[in-house]
């Protein structure tokens, strides 16, 4: 339960990427989501605070970032469910390594 608090969503982001599109874009994938990931932390303060400094109130920054929080959000809910995909049918080294194939 903590561990989300402390930094653990970082080790979410790459499972759940892996699980939705694969592990063979997983490195290019992971690089464009922790590019987005860091900027967005970087730019993030700047816009709250120049908003502040516009404004004389925090109620416009934090609605704006509750705005991106709820486009984010409507983002992950369009995102491909796991198990709408088919199945790839297995290779040698994946019977090899031990995993388990659906048989039809």
């Amino acid at each position: 339960m903590f561990g989300l608090g402390l930094g653990g969503e970082y080790m979410v982001i790459p499972l759940m990427a892996a699980e939705l599109f694969g592990v063979r874009v997983l490195g290019r994938l992971m690089g464009v989501i922790l590019t987005a990931d860091g900027v967005a932390e970087a730019l993030a303060p700047v816009l709250v605070g120049r908003l502040r400094d516009t404004t004389g109130s925090y109620a416009s920054g934090f609605g704006t970032l509750i705005a991106f929080a709820l486009a984010g959000a409507v983002a992950v809910l369009l995102l491909p469910r796991s198990g709408t995909t088919t199945p790839r049918p297995a290779t040698d080294a994946s019977r090899a390594a031990g995993a388990v194939v659906p048989t039809s």
